[in-house]
C-alpha cells in the first residue's frame, strides 16, 4: 500500500486527488495547504508520495521540492501544476520532482505518474 501526502492550496483540488487516489486503494496520510505546512507534517508522517502544486502561498513550489525531499528523503514528490512550461518542468525535476502531472489531470495520469515514480 502507498501512502500519500497532497499538498495543494486548493481544498477542491485536495478532495479530487483524495478521492481518485483513495478509489484506486492508496492511503492519503496528511493533506495540507501550503508548502510550510506540508513540511511539518511530514515529520509526523511516513509518505512515500507527495503530491505537490508549485503554485502556493508562501514557499514557492520548486523550493518546496527541495525542503521536502531534505526533510523525508525516501519520498517521491509528483508535481501536479497548471503551470507546465517546459522550463518548469525541467525546473522540478532538478530540485529532485519525479513526476509531473498537468492541470486538469485525469485519474490514469494522476495514477501513472505516482506509479512511475515508485518505480525510478
Amino acid at each position: 500500500m502507498t501512502n500519500v501526502m497532497i499538498v495543494d492550496d486548493s481544498r477542491l483540488i485536495r478532495r479530487q486527488i483524495f478521492d481518485r487516489l483513495t478509489a484506486r486503494g492508496y492511503t492519503v496520510v496528511a493533506e495540507a495547504g501550503s508548502a510550510e505546512d506540508a513540511l511539518e507534517k511530514l515529520s509526523e508522517c511516513q509518505a512515500d508520495v507527495v503530491t505537490l502544486d508549485l503554485t502556493l502561498p508562501g514557499m514557492d513550489g520548486i523550493t518546496a521540492v527541495s525542503e521536502i525531499l531534505s526533510v523525508s528523503p525516501h519520498s517521491r514528490v509528483v508535481v501536479i501544476s497548471a503551470v507546465s512550461s517546459r522550463d518548469i518542468k525541467v525546473e522540478a525535476a532538478a530540485a529532485g520532482a519525479r513526476g509531473f502531472v498537468e492541470k486538469p489531470f485525469t485519474d490514469e495520469d494522476l495514477v501513472s505518474a505516482i506509479e512511475q515514480s515508485l518505480s525510478i
